[in-house]
């Protein structure tokens, strides 16, 4: 049996119990009155109400929101990222796009990938970065504003120089096809000229080695090197980069000897048959011609009395104005030996007279005869 009087201390232990417990009892209340549960994003605030709602100022939701993200705080009042530069982002209430109360597994983002504009954040997607789709980017693990935004975040695994170029992968490439570079080497110590902007990079920097690569010529070019080292490592005082074969060398100025008709289109070599275009070489024709000299030295050093750069074939000789002795009828096909059977210099013994070079078996007096016969006798000696 119970006292009578248990009721009364009932009452009085339900009522000191309440009063300990004023906080769990709002909770209580305001679970039973919550239109749902919250996404797992907010469960840990759920039980109290106050974080997110002022039951005096329901306009001051937004700013209690913005109390808990304070990275879109500071983005709507810098102006900056895709709150920031939303129309009207100062005066818009965040449960206008996210709405919540709608169970653990709700999506309060409700971010609409096809038509979301990518523009009005920090990363405006061009050229190939528009068709990437946003799982290209985006993890599922990290937050939108957190995905990475250098190139080398992304391509790292694409980046052939294995970091030896940096991490400004703008430098040489843009954003169209990756393949493609713009690197400016003419903001470097050697910019490139003619041929050398057709060299792939690959052709001087071995190995995707950039630093203490050499600018001198001979550095790339030692194996073209005809001259074996003998003419010195400046290359660009007689070839250029427009062509190797190509020279520049002032040969009149520098030698003295200007190079004309065919001089002009032989190599060096040819001449300069040592290999080292300092030592001395003969500037006169017979000593480089020697071994052509069909004449055997009968007429003299001076070549170009009769031939000249550009034909070696004797096309004309004004004989009778060299000396003094006009080549007309029979003579004009007998062979320069027949008569210069001497070296030319000695001239003396060239007969000027048709009495001095006729059989010795004739008499004086036949070959003393008049003018108009000496003429007759060099159309035909019979």
């Amino acid at each position: 049996m119970f006292s009578s009087r248990f009721p009364a201390k009932a009452l009085l232990f339900v009522l000191f119990a309440s009063l300990l417990a004023p906080a769990a009892h709002a909770a209580s209340i305001e679970k039973l009155i919550m239109p749902g549960p919250v996404s797992k994003a907010h469960a840990k605030i759920e039980g109290e109400c106050s974080n997110c709602h002022d039951r005096a100022d329901r306009a001051r939701q937004t700013a209690l929101c913005l109390d808990c993200h304070k990275e879109v705080a500071a983005d709507i009042s810098a102006k900056t990222r895709y709150h920031g530069r939303m129309p009207q982002a100062a005066t818009s209430q965040c449960r206008g796009c996210h709405t919540e109360h709608l169970g653990r597994d709700a999506d309060i983002n409700k971010l609409n990938q096809a038509g979301f504009t990518h523009d009005l954040t920090n990363f405006p997607l061009k050229d190939a970065h528009v068709a990437v789709a946003c799982t290209g980017c985006h993890r599922p693990d990290t937050p939108y504003r957190k995905t990475p935004s250098t190139c080398i975040d992304c391509h790292r695994k694409d980046d052939i120089h294995r970091g030896a170029l940096g991490t400004e992968c703008t430098t040489c490439h843009d954003a169209k096809t990756w393949q493609k570079n713009t690197f400016d080497h003419e903001r470097t110590a050697f910019p490139l000229t003619n041929k050398h902007r057709e060299v792939p990079c690959a052709a001087c920097h071995a190995g995707q080695h950039y630093k203490g690569t050499p600018k001198q010529c001979v550095g790339c070019h030692m194996p073209d090197d005809v001259h074996k080292g003998s003419q010195g490592p400046q290359c660009a005082n007689c070839h250029n980069t427009a062509d190797w074969s190509s020279q520049k060398f002032d040969h009149a100025r520098e030698t003295g000897f200007p190079l004309n008709g065919k001089h002009a289109r032989i190599g060096c070599g040819d001449c300069h048959r040592s290999g080292n275009l300092k030592d001395p070489i003969p500037k006169d024709c017979v000593g480089c011609h020697k071994t052509d000299d069909k004449h055997a030295s009968r007429l003299g050093p001076a070549c170009s009395d009769c031939h000249n750069s550009d034909v070696w074939k004797v096309t004309s000789f004004d004989h009778a104005q060299k000396f003094k002795f006009a080549l007309t009828g029979a003579h004009e096909k007998l062979d320069c030996h027949v008569c210069h059977t001497n070296v030319v210099k000695d001239r003396s013994s060239v007969p000027s007279a048709s009495t001095a070079i006729g059989p010795t078996s004739r008499t004086a007096a036949h070959w003393a005869r008049s003018a108009s016969s000496a003429t007759r006798q060099r159309s035909g000696w019979k």
